[in-house]
């Protein structure tokens, strides 16, 4: 180690790739399972909200509110991401 070697910079691009492509699995994981779940909410909601309202209210109502209900049930969902995590999703790298 007295200075007059190359460095070898292929091995130490390897690591540090290898490393935050592992690193980038969760966050990549989450938009793809979060459409998954918002897209399960929304087709059950149209499926069925209207029927077990329509148990409740008037057919007309029922048929009209269970959609309304069921992105109502998705903006809830992502109040609620926002209030349990201010920065939402993907904080902000500032650290």
């Amino acid at each position: 180690m007295d200075g007059t070697e190359q460095p070898d910079y292929a091995t130490c691009v390897a690591l540090v790739t290898r490393a935050a492509q592992r690193e980038m699995i969760i966050p990549a994981l989450i938009p793809i399972v979060f459409t998954i779940i918002v897209g399960l909410i929304d087709t059950i909601g149209r499926a069925f909200l209207p029927d077990l309202v329509r148990n409740f209210v008037s057919y007309s109502a029922g048929s009209s509110l269970g959609p309304s209900l069921s992105s109502m049930i998705i903006y809830m969902l992502m109040a609620a991401v926002l209030v349990f995590r201010p920065e939402g999703l993907f904080p902000v790298a500032s650290k």
